[in-house]
């Protein structure tokens, strides 16, 4: 069985981070959604649901670090904890860039299955 370098894993991992504030949010193409009906109508409960599972598996990490073996797991779990939040806030910017979002700011509801997957974590 291959071993896995955690150390050189981890250091990769940390110089490799990215923030939302890297993706140039007003940049042209949000017209190739927005002027797409059929694509907007499918792509909508799509990202909804994309970024819940983004939150799921952020979760899991964030569980999974509480009770690494090692520190170096626990920092490369912490920080696929983190990067899996991005993902969740990329998604959510994205919604908002394509005007998928209602007015009052809210995330979009989970589906049932995902519902469903989020009350038997929270148990």
């Amino acid at each position: 069985m291959a071993s896995i370098d955690l150390d050189r894993m981890l250091a990769k991992i940390k110089a490799t981070q990215w923030s939302l504030a890297d993706i140039d949010w007003d940049a042209p193409g949000a017209e190739l959604v927005t002027g797409n009906p059929e694509l907007y109508a499918k792509l909508k409960p799509f990202m909804a649901d994309l970024m819940w599972i983004e939150h799921i598996g952020a979760r899991a990490f964030s569980a999974m670090s509480k009770k690494a073996p090692t520190e170096t797991l626990k920092q490369i779990y912490s920080h696929f904890h983190a990067e899996e939040q991005r993902h969740a806030n990329a998604e959510m910017a994205l919604m908002k860039r394509w005007g998928m979002l209602p007015e009052d700011g809210s995330i979009p509801e989970p589906n049932k299955n995902l519902r469903i997957t989020i009350k038997w974590l929270d148990t």
